[in-house]
């Protein structure tokens, strides 16, 4: 009986850790979430947030495995991006820069989307 108890806890822990894990896109939780969005989905319409490279100094940690799993949300939220996806990889950029450059670009626009949101004027 112990042993069947240990098991099905197991199973239960492992069953809440997959659901905790599972992939969102940037702006699911964020209190001005549909603003995020619309300027999120916005920035597959310009080749340049897929092609120009973070500045000099800027340190972006960026490794395509961790974030794979919300590459693929955003690709099925929006076509755009799919568009720009099979029109630049691997023609102008590999799949590291392009999901880099992208995701930097994100990471900008969620910052600027967090600062006027907490402004008072």
């Amino acid at each position: 009986p112990m042993l069947v108890e240990f098991n099905q806890e197991q199973e239960d822990f492992i069953k809440s850790k997959e659901k905790k894990e599972m992939p969102t896109a940037p702006w699911t939780g964020f209190h001005n979430e549909e603003v995020l969005k619309d300027k999120i989905l916005a920035l597959s319409g310009d080749k340049r947030n897929f092609l120009r490279e973070q500045p000099t100094g800027v340190n972006f940690d960026f490794e395509y495995s961790d974030i794979a799993s919300h590459a693929e949300v955003l690709l099925d939220a929006d076509p755009r991006l799919q568009k720009m996806r099979y029109e630049l990889v691997p023609k102008k950029v590999n799949e590291d820069t392009f999901w880099s450059n992208y995701f930097y670009q994100v990471g900008l626009v969620k910052k600027s989307v967090e600062v006027s949101s907490s402004s008072w004027w």
